[in-house]
């Protein structure tokens, strides 16, 4: 994506490159709104491999089509790449995330494989600082890090990548497993979402020069720590319209934080430095949302444990609440217990997934005061903004 960006930047004049971002914005926005429905589409009608497949003729299209109508960039072919940084850069994240994708499985560090992976991670982004520091054109200048704003907007982004891609990765599993939703009803139950990010997008567009972007970011962060907390407040018998509202509310956050931190984090960073803040932002923010999502996954398992384990104790004969509740209860017959005991994973699982919507509630309303160490960028009158770039 910063490289489309930045080849859409390079291909229009000056006094174009708000159209050409407008159209590019419009066109990845419109990916939240159709692509839940064509994955569950898909995945119901044919095969979950679909949903993969589907990108190789997407992508050769894209390929002859580009290669086609678009003109070669000019610059860039004297400077050189630092292969070694960006193999150490690579196997510390690579490291980093299968420990965190692995973790819930091998029981973190009992497990010898996560002790590797973490020792891994942890060398290699080690020996990346000290090449970046001594190498004569290193792949990432560390000087880039002594320019607050960008910093700053990087631990956001990372706090939002967290916020959005958890939560989206929670619903599908729970309206499936917990609900009985068809794969493709997820899927349009989910794409509302797309249409608050669009219309949000739209009205940014008119109010970004007239509010202070601080404002619009943190009440951005606000609102989607908002829809976590409405989903906190479900239960086995909430309504989907209470899953609509919070996918439509997330959207809208989503759009009030993309553009004005955008703006904000390269702000104050010198020109020279744009193409390297633009390629270490976005790994940030790609990074919060991977590590989000394995996080999320790994606290709901434990969680779901923890909450059957405390609720399986209870269920004994002896228990006067649960005679009160169950008088009929045969624990002598084996598919009464069976059913119970189905229900009480059920229930578990629920609780579970409200603690960690919680949990991510409670993660946006502390990342959203951030903002405002923030400084906010300062343009003549008259002076249009730069155009952002997109998430």
């Amino acid at each position: 994506i910063p490289m489309s960006q930045a080849t859409l930047l390079d291909n229009y004049p000056p006094e174009e490159h708000g159209k050409a971002m407008a159209v590019f914005g419009l066109a990845a926005v419109a990916g939240p709104l159709v692509g839940p429905l064509l994955g569950g589409w898909l995945t119901q009608s044919y095969s979950w491999r679909w949903v993969f497949l589907i990108n190789l003729p997407i992508g050769v299209v894209s390929f002859v089509g580009l290669s086609a109508v678009m003109s070669e960039t000019r610059g860039g072919r004297s400077a050189k790449f630092d292969l070694f940084g960006f193999a150490l850069l690579a196997l510390a994240v690579g490291a980093f995330q299968l420990m965190l994708d692995r973790g819930q499985v091998l029981d973190w560090f009992q497990s010898r494989e996560i002790w590797i992976e973490a020792t891994l991670a942890a060398t290699a982004i080690y020996l990346f600082v000290v090449h970046s520091l001594t190498a004569p054109h290193p792949f990432v200048r560390l000087a880039i890090f002594r320019d607050r704003n960008f910093i700053i907007a990087s631990v956001i982004g990372f706090f939002l990548g967290i916020l959005i891609y958890s939560s989206m990765s929670l619903i599908p599993p729970l309206l499936e497993q917990l609900m009985g939703y068809p794969l493709f009803r997820i899927g349009e139950v989910m794409a509302p979402r797309g249409l608050g990010t669009i219309t949000a997008m739209l009205v940014m567009g008119r109010v970004i020069n007239k509010v202070d972007m601080r404002v619009l970011v943190c009440a951005g962060l606000l609102l989607a720590g908002i829809s976590s907390y409405q989903l906190s407040r479900m239960s086995l018998a909430g309504s989907e319209w209470l899953m609509i509202s919070s996918g439509v509310i997330q959207g809208v956050g989503a759009s009030m934080v993309f553009v004005p931190l955008a703006t904000m984090t390269f702000a104050t960073l010198p020109a020279k430095f744009t193409n390297e803040g633009v390629a270490i932002n976005t790994m940030i923010r790609n990074l919060g949302g991977a590590s989000g999502i394995s996080l999320v996954q790994a606290l709901t398992v434990h969680n779901a444990a923890v909450v059957q384990s405390r609720l399986t104790e209870a269920v004994r004969p002896d228990n006067p609440a649960l005679i009160m509740v169950l008088p009929d209860i045969d624990f002598s017959m084996p598919q009464q217990v069976a059913r119970l005991q189905g229900e009480i994973v059920r229930q578990a699982l629920m609780v579970s997934y409200v603690d960690t919507f919680w949990a991510l509630f409670l993660l946006g309303a502390a990342s959203a005061p951030m903002v405002f160490l923030l400084r906010a960028p300062h343009r003549r009158p008259g002076e249009e903004p730069p155009p952002p770039m997109m998430e």
